[in-house]
């Protein structure tokens, strides 16, 4: 379904799935956003969940404000409540059956609607090609998103390149970047879902 092809989108981004505290096979789908510039984006995924789950209590969308490193910041976010379906994602996501870090699940298939939310949500347009923050991964899921990458876009391996980079503990991470050659059809796959406050990142396509 393609409600969840935008499930699996956000989750490859800045998307995360929080524990319930009552329960611990239900959990809660997040994404928050600094600013709010976005929010067109959190309420296209609010009515994904919507149709996903008509039943449901629909998630919630909120502007707020707090402080970061001594200044005031505004923030927007979305969450639902928590769920069994969730609660499977969580192990689905997060490696030692949902207990530790996000993983790239096993079933991960890449399509318009996934590389469409995950480039919203972590990617860039750098000197007219693609990047794709996933620092948040470990290097071995990286190099496997960079494995189904070149399969979907029908590209070359050396089109895809993983850059290093290193978190503050001093962990190897990398981060995906695009030559032209690849950049052209992922943004002819994702062109009619990008969202007109993310403009920004389609210039190359015009």
């Amino acid at each position: 379904m393609v409600q969840e092809e935008v499930i699996d989108g956000v989750m490859l981004g800045d998307g995360h799935i929080t524990r319930s505290r009552a329960s611990t096979d239900k959990s809660c789908f997040v994404l928050m956003l600094g600013g709010t510039e976005h929010i067109d984006w959190l309420l296209s995924v609010k009515s994904s969940l919507v149709s996903l789950f008509p039943d449901c209590i629909p998630p919630k969308v909120k502007v707020g404000s707090g402080f970061s490193n001594g200044k005031l910041r505004t923030y927007s976010y979305l969450r639902t409540l928590s769920s069994d379906y969730f609660g499977a994602q969580r192990r689905r996501w997060y490696e030692g059956n949902g207990n530790g870090n996000k993983v790239i699940p096993q079933d991960l298939k890449l399509t318009p609607a996934v590389l469409g939310n995950w480039y919203m949500g972590d990617g860039s347009l750098c000197y007219d090609c693609v990047a794709l923050c996933t620092q948040g991964f470990k290097r071995e899921d990286t190099v496997r998103l960079k494995r189904l990458l070149c399969f979907y876009l029908r590209v070359r391996g050396k089109d895809i390149n993983i850059r290093d980079c290193y978190l503050k503990d001093g962990s190897k991470r990398g981060i995906l970047y695009l030559s032209a050659t690849a950049t052209t059809p992922f943004l002819e796959s994702v062109h009619s879902l990008v969202l007109s406050s993310f403009d920004y990142k389609m210039v190359y396509a015009g």
